[in-house]
């Protein structure tokens, strides 16, 4: 009885391992090369778009920094001579800072997004769709849009901002047009534009 029953044991661990997929064997000869064409076929759009419209122009204008163009065309090489021009430019150190100086104040809107989030997914809130959506709609609104309604809250005359500091006794200001403020309400306005999706993400 035992014989019997480790016969088949022993020939199932006598049996060959199973065999796995087998992989298939690329085509040669006249089947590869048309495999190969195919292939090409199909990236070619992609591959003369990207160096249409993306690889030519970068080496392009590259190629025009090194270069003087004058009002009516032609063109000479001057070498880093731009360049040098554009380090010594005080208005482009400047706009250099102004640049630095707003990535680094418009990260503030990231803890602004958290606490947010934390107190719209407060339990038992009442209306948290809606808070949701009006949060959210900024990021939605049209550029143009958000440009024109923050033109007339920054209005130094008749906007809403003014209007709320005189309430308070304070007198308002220019906030675009004073270099003073004219950065920090443009990245007040770009918090309100991204805090809605970091909040929702």
């Amino acid at each position: 009885m035992t014989a019997v029953a480790e016969q088949p044991v022993a020939a199932a661990a006598e049996a060959p391992a199973a065999r796995g997929p087998r992989r298939r064997s690329r085509p040669t000869g006249i089947a590869g090369r048309r495999e190969w064409l195919w292939g090409l076929a199909f990236i070619a759009p992609t591959g003369l778009g990207l160096l249409a419209f993306y690889i030519w122009p970068v080496f392009q204008t590259l190629y025009f920094s090194f270069t003087e163009w004058g009002a009516f065309g032609g063109h000479r090489w001057v070498g880093l001579e731009n360049y040098a021009k554009l380090l010594g430019d005080p208005e482009v150190l400047k706009a250099l800072k102004n640049t630095l100086v707003y990535a680094g104040l418009v990260l503030l809107g990231v803890p602004v997004s958290l606490v947010l989030a934390a107190l719209i997914n407060t339990p038992g809130l009442r209306g948290a769709p809606v808070y949701r959506v009006l949060y959210f709609l900024p990021v939605v609104t049209m550029p143009a849009a958000v440009g024109m309604v923050w033109r007339w809250l920054y209005n130094g005359d008749l906007g809403l901002v003014n209007y709320v500091l005189s309430l308070f006794g304070i007198s308002g200001q220019h906030w675009v047009a004073d270099p003073r403020f004219a950065l920090y309400a443009t990245v007040v306005v770009g918090i309100w534009m991204t805090v809605g999706y970091n909040m929702v993400i």
